[in-house]
């Protein structure tokens, strides 16, 4: 078996171990990091700073499909706005970010901060300007629930 098939393989019964860990027992593991493996997002909030073991996360980050550079680049972003009290609407995320194709990522790094807790609603608030987002940009500050990830 090469590298790359192994390292998936690994990836894969990890990413089952943490949902399963999510759903049985949910003190563990906070909302946004299960969120993030349940649908493929690096958790880049959750990342060490090396002087601790790397936890499972930073063993994988290739194996995400929302990789760690465009997680970090749309929280930056967001972060720099917000900061200015500028902060965006969907539609002028999804078009500093690529446009419509890009959507899907952007949904679940959006929601993915709102999980960790991250910015206030200033920034939701805008985000979710009625008329300057998708339908699918609501459930970006919906209530999270655990029941809804399929194992």
């Amino acid at each position: 078996m090469g590298d790359n098939l192994l390292h998936e393989v690994l990836y894969s019964q990890t990413r089952l171990q943490i949902l399963t860990s999510g759903v049985t027992a949910p003190q563990l593991m906070n909302d946004a990091y299960i969120y993030a493996w349940d649908v493929g997002l690096y958790p880049y909030f959750d990342d060490t700073d090396y002087s601790i073991p790397s936890l499972p996360h930073e063993l994988f980050k290739e194996q995400f499909l929302v990789k760690q550079d465009k997680v970090e680049k749309v929280i930056n972003y967001l972060d720099d706005k917000w900061l200015i009290n500028n902060s965006p609407t969907f539609y002028e995320l999804e078009d500093a970010f690529g446009g419509k194709s890009y959507r899907c990522q952007l949904l679940h790094i959006c929601r993915y901060a709102y999980l960790n807790g991250s910015f206030d609603d200033t920034l939701w608030d805008a985000l979710l300007t009625p008329m300057q987002h998708p339908t699918e940009a609501k459930s970006i500050t919906r209530n999270y629930c655990r029941d809804d990830i399929s194992l």
